[in-house]
């Protein structure tokens, strides 16, 4: 609680916002609140839908979201990193604006969607008769640009989850576009190639394991050592085997904070 209170005083001028989700009821919630001493705003997910699309296994489960909606990191809210937040934050002031005139409001709507290719035609049909237009288009495209770059840099890098993850996400509304061919050929050669989905199904079982319930003592921690050593095992030297000691660190570290 108190990592997420000085995460929120210190980068939230810098245009991070933390925001708490549960599904709990208001009351119990609005008590917990009380009792932890949240400083930051929190939402319901009644039905859950917001915790199944985000794959939560277990709680407390933690996502950091780029302006672009695209997730950089997931994990337990404790091992979240100020480097990992800073890098996120490199760049968000080319995020597009939320300060638009109505006529841009077909742009709007074709972004919630992700629907990249459609946002540059409208934002092109409205710069027939708007200047404003013609920002919108250069807008877009580098949101485009970043987010597929991202999701090259993962690909490249031996990040396949979250190339694959970022890559389904935005790949249909690039239909068209020459970045949409490119996101395609990653997706494709991921789903063919029997070393990168092992590797995909590696790094799910890593993230699975993660984002465990909240660890309360040092059995807890064990437990989750024991099975990030047992995932690593003949994956040595690999991309994903450093992930898993990155992991197997922070649960070491977090396990001292505890009493015997």
């Amino acid at each position: 609680m108190s990592h997420l209170n000085e995460v929120n005083s210190t980068f939230g001028y810098s245009g991070l916002t933390v925001l708490g989700v549960t599904n709990e009821e208001k009351e119990k919630t609005e008590d917990w609140i009380s009792k932890k001493g949240a400083q930051y705003p929190y939402a319901y997910d009644r039905g859950g839908m917001l915790s199944k699309g985000l794959g939560v296994k277990g709680i407390p489960a933690a996502f950091l979201i780029d302006a672009g909606g695209e997730v950089l990191w997931s994990g337990h809210p404790s091992s979240l990193s100020d480097s990992v937040i800073e890098e996120a934050l490199d760049g968000a002031a080319e995020a597009l604006s939320r300060d638009w005139p109505k006529s841009a409001g077909s742009v709007k709507k074709a972004l919630k969607k992700n629907d990249f290719a459609k946002a540059i035609e409208a934002a092109k049909k409205l710069a027939e008769e708007d200047a404003f237009g013609e920002e919108l288009v250069q807008n877009v495209r580098r949101a485009v640009t970043r987010r597929v770059a991202a999701c090259e840099s993962a690909f490249e890098s031996g990040d396949v989850l979250t190339a694959y993850e970022a890559g389904k996400v935005i790949v249909k509304g690039l239909k068209g576009l020459e970045e949409g061919e490119r996101v395609e050929a990653i997706l494709e050669q991921i789903a063919k190639d029997k070393e990168l989905k092992a590797r995909l199904k590696t790094l799910e079982k890593l993230r699975d394991i993660t984002t465990a319930d909240e660890m309360r003592r040092q059995k807890d921690c064990d437990e989750v050592i024991a099975a990030l050593e047992k995932l690593k095992k003949g994956k040595d030297g690999t991309y994903e085997a450093g992930r898993i000691d990155e992991a197997i660190a922070r649960f070491t570290k977090l396990r001292s904070t505890f009493k015997r």
